[in-house]
């Protein structure tokens, strides 16, 4: 580089090169050279194809999982929905019906009706496996359940 000039740029040098390269390759190349270079093209577009396909299917594939995963986990919440809201029934129910009964009264045919189907939906909770005890763990559910709890019990209160 002559004193005074800017440095070359990195683009203006690869071009030099590359001219430089392309002036001492030959003018033509043979047609077996030719016919290699057709045929590995030819392979490389082929695989090249292969693995699009290949990738949009997996894609396909992903998309359709991902959507069962988010169908799953819905019908995940409501069921813990419709738990803890069974959950505080029956704990209500249990309240109420622990009250009647101290009280002197007995129950009528419908609230004792209403008091098994919710001690038989208790039961049949119980009986599935647990994990740590209780469904209703995280802060989602527990205050979903305290927020029913109450409802039920002003719900109760108003009859």
């Amino acid at each position: 580089v002559p004193i005074g000039r800017p440095p070359p740029s990195s683009t203006a040098t690869y071009t030099a090169l590359a001219a430089a390269h392309l002036a001492r390759s030959p003018g033509a190349i043979g047609f077996q050279e030719a016919e290699q270079t057709r045929r590995l093209a030819q392979r490389l577009s082929a695989t090249g194809e292969r693995l699009s396909n290949e990738l949009r299917q997996q894609v396909q594939r992903l998309q359709v999982a991902t959507d069962e995963k988010a169908r799953l986990s819905e019908e995940l919440r409501t069921l813990q929905d419709d738990h803890a809201l069974l959950q505080s029934n029956f704990q209500v129910l249990q309240e109420n019906g622990a009250s009647v009964s101290t009280s002197g009264g007995g129950m009528s045919p419908h609230r004792t009706a209403v008091v098994a189907a919710a001690a038989s939906a208790a039961n049949a909770s119980q009986a599935l496996p647990r994990a740590g005890g209780d469904l209703v763990l995280n802060s989602r559910q527990r205050a979903l359940l305290e927020s029913l709890s109450v409802t039920a019990q002003e719900n109760a209160s108003l009859r």
